[in-house]
């Protein structure tokens, strides 16, 4: 796991502090080990490479004030449609053979919904829960389900004895019934990113998001309105069921939460080093190399470049790993020219790996650090 990076001016490399991510081995280490390499390329993710660049900036390495800002969390929102007139089978059962679930793979459908004067355009996605997510996902929404009856009169008749079905009991034709739903768009990427206090210098995940009224925007409110407005009871019907930790009971009973609103998810986070034409606006140029922060607003450090969802300086407002792709696969080839890295050699080898390796989560809650070295 990489700590944190700093300028050799004495050797004329950079100096990459690393600590072993397993407990027992960085006990056995007890200090943070280093790597002397000439160049750098961070490829930790939106989380992991801020994180990097944050705790180097508190070591002494000049980079730009806009370091952590413009996070987005790209608009994402995820919603249920409960118990819906056809059976749509989205839930897979861990009880069965993979052969006998007959859940097919996620987002194979996409609806490209237009913007409105109501809000912005969105993308809509269907979804897929895994088996080893079922009972926790049942249990939730067959839950939020209950609470949102409450809002609605009941006008069956109640008999003596027990009632044949009970509302917060998990119905698997109801499961049967539900699609899950994610949806995108511009969230205005107004958050950002600081290293918390007090953090312990070697641990990891000292980073924290700060982005005050998100859960109050707009956006998520009309998001879930247009899911409602394509889920009429004559076509798709089902109940549309929001994020229930942003907002567990109907709307028509919010005001017993006193309005407020929880937390907002995010699968797709981006920013924090965005890209921008000088160091008066983001943090890496075109081509992910970071800012110096010195007299010269578009001066960088030639041999330290950021190529993840970090550089991303707004909300995509759809899957954006394609776009990260094609960003860091165009910043690589002017890189390698740049660098004057030969075909073949160690150094190009790995230049041409981490088009790939922007696309790979990172483990647990740890960074990586891609190093090109060039001999």
């Amino acid at each position: 796991t990489v700590l944190s990076i700093e300028w050799v001016e004495d050797q004329h490399c950079w100096a990459v502090e690393v600590v072993h991510t397993r407990q027992d081995l960085a006990k056995r280490a007890r200090e943070p080990g280093r790597l002397l390499t000439r160049k750098v390329i961070l490829a930790a993710g939106t989380l992991g490479s801020t994180e990097i660049l944050l705790r180097s900036r508190e070591r002494g390495l000049r980079l730009p004030d806009w370091l952590g800002h413009r996070f987005s969390g790209n608009g994402d929102t995820i919603a249920v449609g409960f118990g819906q007139n056809a059976e749509v089978n989205a839930v897979a059962d861990e009880a069965c053979n993979p052969g006998d679930r007959r859940v097919g793979p996620t987002i194979t459908g996409v609806i490209d919904y237009a913007a409105t004067a109501a809000g912005p355009s969105l993308t809509i996605e269907e979804m897929a829960v895994p088996g080893a997510m079922r009972r926790i996902f049942e249990e939730i929404y067959t839950t939020t389900n209950c609470l949102h009856t409450l809002a609605e009169t009941d006008g069956t008749d109640h008999l003596s004895g027990h009632p044949d079905t009970d509302p917060l009991s998990v119905d698997s034709q109801q499961i049967a019934h539900t699609s899950l739903y994610a949806v995108m768009a511009d969230d205005g990427a107004a958050g950002e990113m600081s290293l918390r206090a007090n953090f312990e210098t070697g641990s990891d995940g000292a980073l924290r998001i700060d982005w005050p009224g998100l859960s109050a925007q707009s956006l998520y409110e009309h998001q879930v309105s247009a899911l409602e407005s394509m889920t009429g009871p004559a076509t798709v019907g089902g109940r549309v069921l929001a994020n229930p930790a942003w907002r567990p009971l109907p709307k028509s009973m919010e005001f017993l939460l006193g309005a407020h609103k929880g937390p907002q998810i995010t699968v797709h986070p981006l920013g924090g080093c965005a890209m921008a034409d000088s160091a008066d606006a983001g943090v890496v140029n075109q081509y992910g190399q970071v800012y110096t922060d010195g007299d010269s607003r578009e001066e960088v450090y030639e041999n330290l470049a950021v190529l993840d969802g970090a550089i991303i300086p707004c909300a995509l407002g759809t899957n954006p790993a394609l776009t990260i792709a094609a960003v860091a696969h165009r910043a690589v080839e002017h890189l390698a020219a740049q660098w004057q890295l030969r075909p073949g050699d160690r150094a190009s080898c790995l230049a041409t790996a981490l088009v790939m390796l922007t696309l790979l989560p990172v483990v647990r809650h740890g960074r990586l650090a891609l190093s090109l070295i060039h001999i």
